[in-house]
């Protein structure tokens, strides 16, 4: 074997290796999680509907999932929970064994006659999982107040334990939802808004369309820790984060 072919060869190994470790963290059943599982949430009745947007793997081999429902949804306990409008999207949260049997202690649901829907997740590799997204109107979650003034919606962030207790629910001001979002020594939150905004007593406009926006907040509590935007005449938002870096889409 030439020195190339056993480049190639370390290569593939690799590639094959790294396959693997991700086909091994995936969930093996079905509720809505990944394409690995045989089913979704599942709803009741022609006009309800269940979206997952995004997973998270926890340590132990369980995942957090988290998307939107309208309607009647079973998130893998076999018992039909209602949503308490009929006709609103609410954000849920659910954790699943490898074998994708809810977890107890789950899920996590929104409640309200508004809308709302989970768009990200992050852990911060020891007690909790973070998520953001969108909500608009009167929402709650475990006795949490959501509700967002105004027509427009406004982007969320919350702290659930790896129990399924929410621990702190923070919300922006201003039309704004939440995309992207990750741990570090603070909670950052990436995403878009339009308008005015107002985080900590300080209030800023827009450029021109929808701009880019990072949010931190204190993992502990919740509170601002500082926030940043960027924009123009286009549409930007931030649609990636990580320790060090933020990507953008217009």
């Amino acid at each position: 074997m030439t020195y190339g072919q056993l480049k190639l060869a370390i290569a593939a190994t690799a590639a094959l290796g790294l396959a693997l470790a991700a086909d091994l963290a995936r969930p093996r059943a079905a509720h809505g999680i990944d394409t690995a599982c045989s089913a979704r949430v599942r709803t009741d009745g022609a006009l309800e509907s269940s979206t997952t947007n995004a997973v998270v793997a926890l340590p132990d081999g369980n995942v957090v999932a988290c998307g939107s429902i309208q309607g009647r949804g079973d998130y893998g306990n076999n018992v039909m929970q209602a949503a308490t409008e009929a006709n609103s999207n609410d954000a849920w949260l659910a954790a699943y064994d490898r074998d994708c049997r809810l977890a107890p202690g789950w899920p996590v649901v929104f409640t309200g006659a508004g809308q709302s829907l989970c768009t990200a997740l992050a852990f911060d590799g020891a007690d909790a999982i973070y998520a953001t997204g969108q909500a608009t109107g009167v929402n709650a979650v475990q006795s949490r107040s959501v509700s967002i003034a105004g027509g427009a919606p406004a982007m969320w962030v919350l702290r659930v334990s790896r129990q399924g207790v929410v621990e702190w629910v923070t919300t922006a001001s201003g039309n704004s939802s939440g995309s992207a979002i990750v741990v570090t020594d603070t909670v950052r939150v990436g995403g878009r808004w339009s308008g005015s905004l107002t985080f900590a007593g300080v209030t800023r406009t827009s450029l021109g369309g929808q701009d880019a926006a990072v949010w931190q907040v204190a993992r502990s509590n919740g509170a601002t820790v500082s926030w940043d935007a960027w924009g123009g005449a286009a549409d930007r938002k931030s649609t990636r984060l990580n320790s060090s870096h933020v990507s953008e889409s217009r």
